[in-house]
């Protein structure tokens, strides 16, 4: 797992600004390291952040994101936050953010989909505007991702569950034959 705005991984159009905690009076989520202002400069709606292709351990994907509204004094930031599958280019699984306070308290959000069987997606922030001046919007920070991989005993129950269908169709099976 990775933060995405931390890392190399993210790639934003021209609209995007990658900050540093308390820069252009943006706070980055704990108050430090680097966030992304998704209305950065020169501030066109539409302006977005991807991460490059990033390869999971399962084709079960959970990302979460801290996100603030526009810290800079203007309600109303909106975005969209997507998981697309690398291999196809469809999304998986979107989230569009309510109209946000301004406000530098960070709220976390969380996308889940199957990426597929080839395990790679991306992570998508697109600003959708609503904050009349385009040069502040929402701040996502924190991006990270985890598989999801069941767990031991999840497999046993699965297996014996199995067990009990396969002694139940044999049973059956014999019982036809009989008459």
């Amino acid at each position: 797992s990775a933060d995405i705005v931390e890392s190399p991984l993210a790639t934003g159009a021209p609209q995007i600004d990658i900050v540093n905690d308390n820069t252009f009076g943006i706070r980055c989520a704990g108050a430090t390291g680097r966030c992304a202002d998704l209305a950065g400069s020169p501030g066109a709606i539409g302006g977005t952040l991807t991460s490059s292709i990033l390869t999971a351990t399962a084709s079960a994907v959970n990302v979460q994101f801290l996100y603030s509204g526009a810290q800079r004094g203007r309600a109303g930031a909106l975005f969209l936050a997507e998981l697309i599958n690398a291999t196809s280019g469809g999304v998986v699984a979107s989230w569009a953010s309510p109209a946000l306070p301004a406000t530098v308290t960070f709220n976390t959000g969380n996308l889940s989909g199957d990426v597929g069987p080839a395990r790679q997606f991306q992570v998508r922030f697109t600003h959708l505007g609503g904050t009349g001046n385009q040069n502040i919007g929402a701040v996502v920070d924190d991006v990270s991702f985890s598989s999801v991989i069941p767990e031991p005993s999840t497999w046993m129950l699965m297996i014996m569950g199995f067990g009990l269908i396969a002694t139940q169709l044999r049973r059956r099976h014999r019982g036809a034959l009989a008459a």
